[in-house]
């Protein structure tokens, strides 16, 4: 998903560079610099939510280990020490 929001990045920006004295010429700055920020925008708002995801991801996996870390610790605390040794 993140590479097909940033292939009109890539796009946008090389027809750009070769028609940047036509986009002079015409006075078609401020519409040159709308669409590079809509293209930009839709990129940064495809990798928020792919960060965001994994991040959430990372903090549920985290919980997780943390809970069964308890669990065997608790288990081992209150185990008979003869069954340990």
């Amino acid at each position: 998903m993140i590479g097909i929001q940033k292939s009109p990045i890539q796009h946008h920006f090389s027809e750009s560079i070769s028609g940047a004295s036509t986009i002079r010429c015409f006075n078609q700055e401020i519409r040159f610099l709308s669409k590079c920020f809509r293209v930009i925008d839709d990129y940064s708002r495809v990798t928020f939510h792919n960060t965001a995801t994994m991040e959430r991801l990372c903090v549920r996996i985290n919980f997780l280990f943390n809970l069964v870390f308890f669990i065997l610790l608790f288990v081992l605390v209150h185990l008979p020490r003869a069954s340990i040794v």
